[in-house]
């Protein structure tokens, strides 16, 4: 089996965190984050349900919003909250452990401690179907074309072993052993699908399976501090960020892999599985390999993750969110544990930039409950969903007005001048030329007037009004050549009585220009 770059130590990552943390620490105490998302509750359906039930596992898609409980119900819903009750019902006699939905949004499977898998439809039933396993299945994931016909209607479920389901005729149900574990090797907590590769994850690492080629193509190993999963049960999370590249969370860790092209190996190759069953390839077939592009350890539990993309309507990622759980320090001399939603943008191999660290206050936030804290998001749309126990939330980006607004608060003024400017048909509630103003004006009362002439091009614009005033403002304060070769001649001209005052001070403070 072609496994992925070696990870990188546990030695090296503490070494680097332990300078930075010795050298920088008072500088990083001094970084202010920008809050990027604003967060809401999700009501309409949802006090009425955890009323009654506590949440297990979460789904989301572009269409429905699927919550499965620890008393075994799957709730579907809109994404205002608002429950579809025809296609919500008790599905399991257990805790719901995972949920997966096919790409069309038509089929939803899931798996609970009791044994059963359930894959229903919404909207149709033609695929519908219940199967009792001999194990509990810990996880599960559908084929992304579950619903086209002709499909095989295929899922996979993991404990031990890493089991293929497939639909036969006349409904017949077949599986196939995809990977069979040791003892040692723990069982699949997590899996994931995506065109034709299924990555699954146990204790000794995550592994994905490539059906065109029938074997797995690499082992990506775990980097995470087994000492930080002391005192709680912590269950991996996927993301797919584009057809090549998974992203794994896991403890206090984040690893980015990207499968490379194929390519041709002359010799003859097998998969390397434990026990899992091979096939033997030919000369001259085609390889894949995976890389580890990213390993970073941070100072937080991983409950899921997700990510930002570079632009609006791109297929490029930008950031790793991570929605978790952070140990921090708690009167005498004891610690509280916080939900945290973080973004982290690539600086290396083993090193990121931490763009947003957003504490939010939810209840139960034990450790003991971190594996039913959950996050799916809808990335395209910007949204992100989290969900603990008994609440439900939704982060999506702060707007023009909210960030401007932060940065004033923050005695930021400059920088929401900048954004403000740049960001102006977005402003609902705030004038770009008030905060302008407002930032011009603390720089006159501060006495740094060639900064405040500096920016009038940038807040006065083509206002003559403005520009007049601020001349007058100036000359008050006996600094009106600081704006002489600032002023506009056109576009807009100033009235003459302007143009006049400069020329005046000018005469009398440097005659020999004249």
């Amino acid at each position: 089996m072609q496994s992925a770059d070696e990870p990188v130590s546990d030695e090296s990552i503490a070494g680097k965190e332990s300078q930075v943390t010795e050298e920088d620490e008072d500088e990083e105490e001094e970084i202010l984050l920008e809050p990027r998302f604003t967060y809401s509750r999700i009501l309409n359906s949802i006090p009425a349900v955890f009323t009654k039930d506590a949440a297990s596992s979460l789904v989301v898609h572009d269409k429905f919003i699927a919550i499965g409980t620890q008393t075994g119900y799957i709730y579907i819903l809109d994404h205002l909250g608002n429950l579809h009750s025809e296609s919500t019902a008790r599905r399991h006699r257990a805790a719901v452990t995972a949920i997966s939905v096919d790409t069309a949004g038509s089929y939803v499977a899931s798996c609970a401690l009791d044994a059963r898998i359930s894959v229903y439809g919404i909207g149709s039933d033609e695929f519908t179907q219940t199967i009792d396993l001999k194990v509990a299945a810990r996880s599960v994931a559908i084929s992304p074309d579950f619903s086209k016909r002709g499909s095989g209607q295929m899922f996979v479920t993991g404990e031990r072993d890493l089991l293929l389901h497939e639909r036969r005729f006349f409904s017949n149900h077949k599986y196939t052993s995809l990977y069979q574990g040791l003892e040692r090797d723990g069982l699949i907590s997590q899996i994931s699908w995506r065109g034709p590769c299924i990555a699954f994850t146990n204790d000794t690492g995550t592994r994905i399976y490539h059906r065109n080629e029938e074997r797995m193509i690499a082992l990506v190993q775990p980097i995470h501090d087994a000492n930080a999963m002391s005192g709680c049960r912590v269950i991996p999370s996927h993301c797919w960020l584009n057809d090549e590249t998974l992203a794994i969370g896991w403890a206090n860790s984040v690893c980015v892999c990207v499968i490379l092209p194929a390519y041709n190996d002359q010799a003859s190759v097998s998969s390397g599985s434990s026990r899992s069953p091979t096939r033997r390839k030919t000369q001259s077939s085609a390889m894949r390999k995976v890389e580890v592009n990213f390993a970073w350890r941070i100072d937080m539990l991983v409950a899921d993750i997700s990510f930002t993309l570079k632009k609006s309507g791109s297929d490029l990622w930008k950031e790793i969110v991570v929605f978790g759980m952070k140990r921090l320090p708690g009167e005498k001399g004891g610690e509280v544990v916080e939900a945290e939603l973080a973004l982290l943008e690539p600086d290396g191999i083993e090193s990121y930039i931490l763009n947003t660290e957003d504490r939010i206050e939810m209840r139960n936030c034990t450790l003991r409950n971190l594996r039913y804290f959950h996050m799916s998001a809808l990335p395209l749309e910007s949204l992100y969903f989290l969900l603990g126990p008994n609440e439900f939330f939704q982060a999506q980006p702060c707007s023009a007005d909210e960030r401007v607004r932060w940065y004033m608060e923050n005695d930021m003024l400059k920088e929401a001048v900048e954004y403000a400017t740049v960001h102006e048909s977005q402003l609902k509630e705030l004038n770009a030329l008030q905060i302008g103003k407002t930032y011009i004006d603390s720089l006159i009362s501060k006495g740094h007037y060639h900064e405040a002439a500096s920016n009038l091009k940038t807040v006065c614009g083509r206002h003559k009004d403005q520009w007049e005033y601020y001349v007058n403002e100036f000359e008050r304060h006996n600094v009106v050549l600081q704006v002489a070769k600032y002023l506009p001649v056109k576009d807009p001209q100033l009235e003459p009585e302007s143009y006049q005052s400069v020329l005046i001070a000018a005469l009398y403070n440097h005659p020999l220009l004249f």
